[in-house]
């Protein structure tokens, strides 16, 4: 597989959790129809955007693609390969060639275009390399296939080459831009994609992917990942790895705090975080969506989706204030936030400080209540 990331040749050890490798395919059928209705019909478009929050199986979708376009044996099916009975799944044979090639990152067919670096932005010098590998002819078979992860990471000139190449396309090239924000995205390629929706995963389907990947995994650690996890499969697996879901259910102790032991509990929970970026920046995002939640009508946070049952009972409870001051809080702990990381603040004073103004606001709720 050519890669577009610039990164050193080396013997990389199998990433089991990398989109390429998985074998399930969980609760995304709406856009797998859609693909191969399009395919049956000899009709695919050479540009697929695919959009939904991370974690859910949008990269997962585009490998298993890619397997479904390059795998080495090609049955007399319909579309392009024949006039016999249409694929009606996207399966492929784990055992063939192709699929093997594709599943370890070798096949000369598939591209890749990435960041450097987690967090980086994909740089227009990746992209011209890109555009160069497609106009290759494929090397193994009929198609060539690139994968973009993500496109919210192009920067602009990367961006605008990128809408050249989706513009004039080379032939039997299909692209599948992965975004988790397509609103970042240009307008124009935007509407040059086919666009294939991908949803929320439910609590089952998380479950059983926590299971597959992470067999020594407890009961209660899957259900406090499920808990916080938004839908994302990803995000579940992260917070599993990375004690997440221990960091947030210790903020929510230090929310419920008694009067004059929450400031005691916030620094005590700002030293536990202060040099662990992780699980720090999963208590940071947890904190902003309560602010959110608390910010709305009591009949509009009842589901506070990526919470515990606590911060969620807590956010319904601090509505007695009004929206007024929480949003006004939610204002100055974002900014207080990015700054702080903008500028290498003290996390731990910041996080101090936003707990601290938390808990006063909770304390001016409960005595309105009462």
């Amino acid at each position: 597989m050519a890669r577009t990331n610039e990164k050193p040749e080396a013997l990389e050890e199998i990433d089991y959790d990398h989109p390429r490798t998985q074998s399930v395919f969980i609760e995304q059928s709406v856009p797998e129809r859609q693909f191969l209705e399009a395919y049956n019909l000899g009709r695919l478009h050479h540009a697929w955007l695919l959009c939904g929050p991370k974690g859910i199986g949008k990269a997962t979708f585009a490998y298993r693609a890619a397997k479904f376009l390059l795998a080495s044996e090609k049955s007399e099916e319909g579309g392009l390969f024949g006039s016999a009975a249409p694929p009606e799944t996207m399966d492929r044979s784990a055992d063939d060639p192709g699929c093997r090639r594709v599943a370890a990152g070798s096949h000369a067919d598939l591209t890749t275009l990435e960041p450097m670096r987690a967090g980086g932005q994909i740089l227009v010098e990746t992209a011209d390399k890109l555009a160069s590998a497609l106009r290759l002819t494929a090397g193994e078979g009929t198609w060539r296939v690139a994968i973009i992860d993500a496109a919210d990471d192009l920067n602009i000139s990367a961006a605008n080459k990128l809408l050249k190449l989706i513009e004039e396309p080379p032939a039997h090239t299909v692209l599948f831009l992965i975004s988790h924000n397509p609103g970042r995205l240009l307008p124009t390629i935007r509407s040059r994609c086919t666009r294939a929706s991908f949803s929320r995963l439910s609590s089952e389907a998380i479950a059983r992917i926590i299971t597959m990947r992470r067999p020594d995994a407890s009961k209660e650690e899957i259900f406090s990942a499920i808990e916080l996890a938004s839908g994302s499969a990803g995000r579940a697996l992260a917070l599993l790895d990375g004690g997440g879901a221990e960091a947030v259910s210790s903020l929510a102790n230090a929310l419920m705090s008694k009067h004059g032991e929450g400031v005691l509990a916030a620094e005590g929970l700002a030293a536990s975080l202060a040099r662990n970026n992780f699980q720090y920046d999963v208590v940071a995002e947890s904190l902003i969506s309560w602010l959110v939640f608390a910010a709305q009508p009591v009949s509009g946070n009842s589901a506070a989706s990526g919470l515990p049952s606590q911060m969620a009972m807590m956010a319904k409870a601090a509505s007695a204030l009004g929206p007024k001051p929480w949003i006004e809080l939610y204002e100055h702990a974002t900014q207080r936030f990015e700054r702080t990381k903008a500028v290498n603040l003290d996390p731990a004073q910041t996080l101090v400080d936003i707990l601290a103004r938390i808990q006063a606001l909770l304390a001016r709720a409960d005595k309105r209540a009462t």
